[in-house]
């Protein structure tokens, strides 16, 4: 008798144990939280990044060591970033459409021009944490430092002396348009930017490693003429959103089967890349992958649905559709759901000071660190639908400045829109290797860095 008792009590030991195990497991408190090194937050002036065996496009954050725009003179201090980024968010919450330029037979037909609350997409106004990446125009191929802008599905270039010139490829074709012997373009941006010119098709050479490159004879983008001046010194953009058949995505599709995979470096110093079809399915491969969608009213975005939070060992539920945006710097959630992350974040860092708020701060939770020579930071991961994504520690804060020891929760709440729009921002993506399948309506990421 004394046995049985014996066995049932080791019997139920087990399972206790095996159900404290599994609830440790999925409430993240075994990895609850991340020592980072201060040090490693602040910027190097070095580019360390070596083109050696590297594969795919270099994507570079465009005010750091390894930009190919030399930096523009100097870079905004993060207090301008945050106006700037704010000004973008402002313009997507208005954002009704993207592009209704297309492609019909030999030629493009315009509808209207761009609306006059398109995006905000770069420039030392608005764009300083965008990325750059290096692609190919024409014959013989000359090289162009774009913006690389998830959030735009047209594809255009400074032209004139400083730029592309079409009289100097002897493949450059003027595009055919319905309404004259040329096919105008013109695209209006939040800040009162603007960029006009014509269509033109050439050649588009995009690199796959040091030794091969894929190039497209027909590719269709717009020859800017007119660019006003808060552009800075980049070639033009280059636009990887999903609608559109004037989008790279669509004008590769033969060859990419609309599949593209990215990876944001994890500071200034470092690159990622841009990858197209095979190659991005081998490097991005991912086990599980979660739906991706589509809004006709921003038809070029990329839509997942995020379903929840979990900070330190604390899941917050949410439901809603969020927009995965290169070109925004911070993630924007909805007022409730950002309430009650901050307000989990203060707990873990309640032995921490805080910083003085600044008025009009986007970002309300700041902690001064001086002295402190480590940091404990929340583990966050993002759940969505079949799959879970856990943030690099440097996502999860944001440094004020280089010169100090101000960091913030680098979320804030989006109370410019009704429908409580939600934007997953570069800032959150870095490290990440995103998988887009758009054929089949499918995302997936992949943790680990951008080495390739």
């Amino acid at each position: 008798m004394a046995n049985n008792i014996l066995h049932l009590l080791f019997f139920f030991t087990l399972i206790f144990s095996c159900c404290l195990k599994k609830t440790l497991v999925y409430g993240a408190v075994e990895a609850a939280y991340h020592v980072l090194d201060m040090k490693s937050l602040v910027p190097a002036s070095t580019c360390s990044v070596s083109t050696k065996g590297f594969h795919g496009m270099q994507i570079v954050h465009r005010y750091g060591p390894c930009s190919p725009l030399g930096r523009e003179n100097s870079p905004p201090d993060s207090r301008q970033i945050l106006i700037k980024d704010q000004a973008r968010v402002r313009s997507m919450n208005s954002l009704t459409s993207n592009s209704k330029y297309a492609i019909h037979g030999e030629g493009i037909v315009t509808a209207d021009s761009f609306p006059p609350q398109a995006l905000t997409l770069f420039g030392r106004d608005i764009g300083a944490g965008n990325y750059v990446v290096k692609a190919g125009f024409g014959t013989p191929k000359r090289d162009f430092n774009l913006i690389f802008d998830t959030g735009s599905d047209l594809t255009w270039l400074r032209c004139g002396s400083n730029g592309y010139q079409p009289s100097e490829s002897s493949t450059s074709i003027n595009a055919k348009c319905n309404s004259g012997p040329t096919c105008p373009f013109n695209v209006n941006y939040g800040d009162n930017s603007s960029a006009s010119g014509y269509f033109i098709r050439d050649y588009l050479t995009l690199k796959l490693s040091d030794m091969y490159s894929d190039v497209f004879s027909n590719f269709y983008f717009g020859c800017g003429l007119q660019i006003s001046p808060g552009f800075g010194s980049a070639d033009g953009l280059l636009g990887v959103g999903q609608s559109g058949n004037l989008s790279i995505i669509s004008q590769t599709n033969q060859m990419y089967a609309k599949v593209f995979c990215y990876c944001l470096p994890g500071s200034h110093s470092s690159a990622g890349f841009l990858l197209f079809g095979i190659e991005a399915q081998r490097t991005c491969k991912t086990k599980t992958t979660t739906p991706l969608s589509r809004n006709p009213n921003s038809p070029a975005y990329y839509y997942v649905n995020l379903i929840g939070i979990t900070i330190g060992d604390q899941r917050l539920d949410i439901s809603s559709k969020a927009i995965m945006d290169s070109g925004t710097v911070i993630t924007r959630l909805p007022s409730p759901v950002y309430s009650a992350l901050r307000s989990e974040f203060m707990k873990f860092m309640s032995k921490y000071p805080r910083a003085k708020q600044q008025q009009d701060q986007l970002l309300d939770t700041c902690y001064d660190l001086e002295g402190y020579g480590n940091v404990t930071l929340p583990n966050m991961v993002l759940q969505f639908p079949k799959l879970q994504v856990n943030l690099d520690p440097s996502a999860v804060i944001w440094k004020e400045r280089e010169s100090d020891s101000q960091v913030c929760l680098a979320f804030a709440r989006n109370d410019d829109v009704p429908d409580k729009l939600t934007i997953i921002g570069n800032h959150q993506q870095r490290t990440l290797k995103l998988l887009y399948d758009i054929g089949n309506n499918k995302v997936g990421f992949g943790i680990g860095g951008c080495a390739n």
